[in-house]
């Protein structure tokens, strides 16, 4: 499915079995005046869609992810498996934090951060995407968030079966900080930024996924 101006665009072209000639107008259709291309695709198949859609990608439009996790087929986290697979053609960046989305659609005060290498991308996206509760952090710690966002909800899943045993506050907040700790300590040897583990994308995403009601890992 692809949307155009706030309109699904010919869903059914897209099926399989359906003229690829007419996907490939109606896919350049919904791309071509785009200022902005937002990813949530599970992790494992985006890779596979910018491989095979990057030709209707307007040049150096940001490209946002909103996934969190590694590429398991390539080892690689999404930044480096999509520079793989386009040639480094694709101006990425990643939205990441603390952020239900149940809170966002009721406008509740959000901030999350967004990572970009180039610094003007990233002031793009804020630009676009801030509204008077949303509000966006811009960085540069690529790879830091990315990180961060991998491996926060085995570290929230380890804090659900802490409670889930009965085994107190104490060893649930002992299981956080050593956690985060040992997150930061791969994303440092891995080249990324401790600091990032220390603002929104990092602890502040732990915290709403260990201690958040509204979380799956609880």
């Amino acid at each position: 499915m692809l949307f155009y101006q706030g309109t699904i665009v010919r869903k059914k072209c897209l099926r399989r079995g359906r003229s690829s000639a007419a996907s490939d107008v109606y896919k350049r259709q919904a791309l071509s005046n785009t200022n902005l291309i937002i990813s949530c695709l599970p992790t494992q198949i985006t890779t596979d869609f910018v491989e095979q859609n990057i030709k209707y990608f307007p040049e150096n439009v940001p490209f946002v992810s909103c996934s969190k996790g590694m590429v398991i087929s390539k080892q690689k986290f999404l930044s480096e498996a999509i520079a793989e697979v386009s040639g480094s053609k694709v101006n990425y960046a990643i939205l990441s934090g603390p952020s239900f989305a149940e809170e966002i659609l009721k406008e509740r005060p959000t901030l999350v951060v967004v990572a970009a290498t180039q610094q003007e991308t990233g002031e793009i996206i804020q630009k676009l995407l801030c509204t008077k509760f949303f509000r966006i952090y811009t960085q540069s710690d690529v790879l830091g968030v990315e990180i961060a966002g991998a491996l926060k909800n085995a570290l929230a899943i380890g804090a659900g079966i802490v409670q889930g045993a009965d085994l107190g506050y104490n060893a649930q907040a002992a299981l956080l900080t050593r956690g985060t700790r040992e997150i930061q300590k791969f994303a440092i040897k891995d080249g990324a930024n401790a600091g990032t583990l220390s603002g929104l994308s990092g602890i502040g995403d732990i915290m709403l996924t260990a201690y958040g009601t509204l979380s799956r890992n609880m």
